[in-house]
């Protein structure tokens, strides 16, 4: 499941909102091969930038967003959804 469009303070950015998969298909590409229809996406809609949210402590969705050619650029927020708080780190990549 895939869910991503434009930030609401910068429109040129595409935010990637929810990118998931059941654990059964970690490590078979289905992550992997859903990110260049997202990133086509956002470049056709003129987008510069596509962050990719994952929550800070999920060393497999940071190895992910690496392997994607994101990078971690520090910026952390409190997802706060649902009544708990996690923090969300930022991984970006330029789009073309």
């Amino acid at each position: 499941m895939q869910g991503f469009g434009p930030c609401g303070q910068t429109p040129a950015v595409a935010e990637i909102g929810t990118l998931c998969t059941v654990p059964e298909a970690w490590g078979t590409g289905a992550g992997r091969q859903s990110m260049p229809a997202t990133t086509a996406s956002g470049e056709q809609a003129g987008c510069t930038h596509a962050p990719l949210w994952v929550l800070q402590d999920n060393q497999r969705a940071r190895r992910f967003c690496e392997a994607a050619g994101r990078r971690a650029d520090g910026t952390v927020v409190q997802d706060t959804t649902g009544g708990g708080s996690l923090g969300k780190l930022r991984c970006r990549r330029a789009l073309s």
